[in-house]
Parts: C-alpha cells; structure tokens; sequence
C-alpha cells in the first residue's frame, strides 16, 4: 500500500499515545563548596578501615567480597594481606529512566567557577552560585568543582530501574523554519534595481590522455544532508525495533518497524581513487542555476526583502535508551516579500509572522536600522544618482591546462531507495559527489565566477548604500544612509558611466558618472585629508 506524507503522519500519531514520554531529567542535589574554608557538604564518599585483623584459618587468602548496593550506598569490601579490611561506601542515588543533572553550589560566588563531571566541564559566572552539569546516562560519574584555589572532587553512581528500555515514537508539526533573507535594493524613481542571488551545479564530461598507474577503495558509509537524515533514522528504528522485541515491548517494536519500511532503504559508499601520471584532459561541462530575486519595485530594504521559509514542516521522532532522533517527512515552501507576508500571513499565526519578519533588521525604516556586528560586515559604500547606473562586478577564472599531477579523488556516493509513500513525493534514487585534491607541476589550475550587482537611479536620485554581508544567511544586505546635504568632493567632464573611487583615511567609497558627465561624493562622515581619487 502507497502511503501519502499525511497518512504516514497520522499513522505515527495514531501510534504515539502507547509510549509514555520520558521524563525530561531527573536532577541530584551533590552538594555545596564553602568558599571560605574549602570543605565540601554533600554527597561525599566514606571509607573506613577495621583496625583489627579478620579471623582466619591457617593457609587462607584474603578474598574480596563482590561489591553492591546497600540502600543509596555502593559498598566495596577491601582485604589486604594482613587480613585488615577496608570499606569504602560511595553514594549511589537512585534515579528514574531519564536524563541525570547533577547540582552543584558554592556559599559565594566573586569570581567564575566550574565543575567537571563524567567529562564535561560547565562555568558559572560571577555572582551565579548554583550550577547544573548534564551527565545524560552515565551510571559511574567522577567530578570535581573548582573556585579559584579552592576545590573537591569525589564520584558517585545513579541506581536506575531494571526493564524493557525506555521507548517513545511521534509526530510534531513546526509551523514555520526560515531559510534565507534575499535583501532589496534601495528604491529609485523608476523602480529598475535589481538584487538577485544565484546558485550553480555544473556537471563535467573529461576525456583524458596519458599513461597513469591507480589505485582504487570503496567502504560503505553514513550518507549526508536530508537522505543521511532518513537512512540514520530509518536504520535505527529497525534496530531499536529488535531491542524492544527481545524486552517484550511487542507493540513497540511493531510500531518501529512499520515507520522504518515506509522510509525505504538507503545505501552510501565512499570511494579513493589515487592516480599517479602524466595527463592532457578536455573538459565539456554543462552548468545550470537557481536564481532567487527581488526588484526596487516591491519597496526595497525591509519592504521587498525576499523570505524564504517552509511552513507545516512534519517531523516524525523516536526516543530509545535516552537517544532522540527527528526526521522530516514533508512541508510547504513559501517564497514573499516582507510587504506580501504583512498582507498575507499565508495560515501563519501571528507571533510565528512577527518571528520570521524579525529577522529582517530593516522593518520599515532602512536607513534607521541598527545591524548587530557579529551577523553583518560592512564591505563598502556606494554612490549614485541623477539617472547613473552603477554596476559591481566580481570575476574569478579557472582553466584546465596539461600538467603532471598527483590526483586523489574522494566520492561519496548515496543509493535511496525511497519506500512507497516518499517516492510518491518524487524523491528518491542516486546522488554521487566527487572531491579531487590535485598536486600539480606546470600551467595554472583555477576557476570561473562572476557576481554582478546593478544599481539604477532616476534623475533625481541621489542614493548612499552600505553593502554588507549577512553572516547568518550568507546573503548581501543593502542598506541605504541618508546622504550629507553637500558634496564633499565633486567633478565633471566625465564620459558617463565611468567609476569613480575615492579612497581616504583607509576608507573607500565609489561612486559613477552620471549622465551629465558630473560627478560627486555626498556619503556622510567622509573625513578631511589627504585622498586619492580613480578613475575606471
């Protein structure tokens, strides 16, 4: 039976209320470090040695009894060979089937301190005298709290309960995951700038000549990106699915693996040819690209910024053994202005639209807006007006030319087989990536791009824009400023068109001629000094 996203969603749903969900954590008070007189209070181990000797029969050795648990103490029994026997009694609290957080305090708090536990380390700040350090499932945990020159170090064991493993098996909806903001150009009197952002997969055809000696491996390996996402996911509920069947969860285990044989089956190799030789290659590539665009027309910064985002994304989950896992399984792709999603809140609530349009810092006033520095870098300032156009052009090249070379060449390829319900979604079948690291003696080996932004201004336009790069979108914001009321610097008897940079106090502001052939630079803060102006 051909199962559709939804049913397979409402399956898992209908299947959820048989697993009780895990409690979140369970937390241990150990104790609390006195800054002033370094002892510590709390969960502490004791250990006691019998000052008399055990009775004993001639020609007996000493034998240590096996250790346990007495109540919330595990008792170890130590006898050396004087017969004197040494007891060492560890705290040993017990916990439910759930993740463990350890709590630890310190009567003060001046300075930072830390505490180590079943090696993880977590840093309480100044003034912060409690703090929590997740051991998830460990059941031995040594740990140490430090606090300036003071510290304690001791360990524990958590007693959890004997039984079939925990399990859980569900299904959520995210209303709304963002993927990217497309920043809009200032807005001219025509409406005629365009920001566009593209991405490029070029496929290559090579005929190589030349003599070589090779050597190839292949091992299978975890695929990547979504398809990784469902063959991990799908193999381990087939795993946790014969776990739970041999604790006797029957049900469970059912549940399992009907999800996993709607996923399908997925495979992924990892090949290393290494190739030594002499080579003359002939490439035929065939490129193609996905561009996502906006214009001045739709308002510019913060009115016609392009969101892109998917809403009702299905997610299915497991929980076996303290372990999550999350797969999606469908969703629905939007693609608006800023202005558009005001009007149209396309079934989102309203705090999930207010969340996405927050992520564009320039709302409804550009010019005002504050970027915060560790997501936005400034790359430069631009000019224009009077009807000029302004374009910015970034070109790299690459050509494959004859050369000696030490080629190694890593691919990974992932076979999906998708199962009945995602294969009706279209998804599905091959996908192979190559990686080749080359050492190579002879002619230049490199690359072509090309990034090109156009900028357009009316007659009476007069435009300053900050360009910066979005650090968490990878994306190109626009930012206009308010130009200063007079010109800093101005010029005429150009050809239009012509750039004009000026570069002063390490800054670098660029403008073009307009079709007057003036030109001049009205950018605010341009500092007085020594400058050198050029023409391109």
């Amino acid at each position: 039976m051909t199962l559709t996203a939804d049913q397979v969603y409402d399956l898992v749903k209908h299947d959820e209320p048989q697993f009780p969900i895990p409690a979140p954590y369970t937390t241990v008070d150990v104790g609390l470090l006195d800054v002033g007189s370094g002892a510590f209070a709390g969960l502490r181990t004791e250990s006691e040695r019998d000052p008399e000797p055990l009775e004993h029969l001639p020609g007996q050795h000493p034998h240590n009894p096996a250790p346990h648990f007495v109540g919330s103490r595990w008792v170890s029994v130590t006898i050396d060979a004087t017969w004197h026997q040494t007891i060492t009694s560890t705290p040993a609290p017990a916990v439910p089937l759930a993740p463990v957080l350890l709590r630890f305090a310190v009567s003060a708090a001046p300075t930072a301190w830390s505490v180590t536990a079943a090696g993880r380390t977590r840093v309480a700040p100044a003034g912060q005298t409690v703090l929590l350090v997740d051991v998830w499932d460990a059941t031995v945990v040594n740990w140490t709290i430090t606090a300036g020159a003071l510290s304690a170090h001791d360990g524990l064991r958590l007693q959890r309960p004997v039984g079939p493993p925990p399990a859980g098996l569900g299904a959520f909806t995210i209303p709304v995951l963002p993927l990217s903001v497309v920043y809009a150009p200032p807005a001219d009197a025509h409406g005629q700038s365009t920001a566009a952002y593209s991405t490029g997969h070029t496929v290559g055809t090579s005929v190589d000549i030349g003599f070589s000696n090779s050597s190839s491996s292949s091992v299978p390996v975890q695929a990547v990106g979504f398809v990784g996402q469902v063959q991990g996911f799908a193999g381990a509920l087939r795993a946790e699915a014969v776990g739970l069947s041999a604790a006797g969860a029957t049900a469970a285990a059912t549940a399992y693996t009907t999800i996993a044989d709607q996923l399908g089956q997925v495979t992924a190799t990892h090949q290393i040819d290494v190739t030594d030789g002499f080579e003359q290659t002939m490439t035929v590539s065939q490129s193609t690209t996905e561009t996502t665009g906006t214009t001045a027309a739709g308002g510019g910064p913060g009115e016609g910024d392009v969101l892109h985002f998917y809403k009702d994304v299905r997610m299915v989950w497991s929980y076996v053994d303290g372990r999550l896992r999350l797969c999606p399984i469908d969703a629905v792709e939007v693609i608006t202005t800023a202005r558009g999603l005001r009007a149209d809140a396309h079934g989102l609530a309203p705090a999930d639209v207010a969340a996405l349009l927050a992520l564009d810092p320039f709302g409804t006033d550009a010019a005002a807006a504050v970027l915060p520095a560790d997501r936005f870098t400034l790359l430069e300032r631009l000019e224009y007006g009077h009807g000029a156009t302004l374009v910015r052009s970034i070109t790299t090249t690459r050509d494959t030319k004859q050369q000696v070379t030490h080629r190694q060449i890593t691919t990974d390829t992932t076979r999906w087989d998708a199962g009945p319900f995602l294969t009706a979604l279209g998804v599905g079948g091959s996908t192979s990536t190559s990686m080749t690291l080359t050492n190579a003696t002879g002619d230049e080996v490199s690359d072509s791009v090309t990034v090109t932004l156009t900028l357009v201004s009316g007659p009476d336009d007069y435009t300053v824009v900050d360009v910066y790069i979005d650090a968490l979108f990878g994306t190109f914001a626009l930012q206009p400023v308010p130009p200063a009321p007079t010109a800093m610097l101005r010029g005429a008897g150009l050809t239009p068109g012509r750039a004009v940079v000026l570069e002063v106090a390490g800054r670098t502001i660029r403008t073009v001629v307009a079709p007057d052939g003036t030109y001049e630079f009205r950018a605010p803060g341009i500092p007085d000094g020594d400058a050198v102006v050029r023409l391109g």
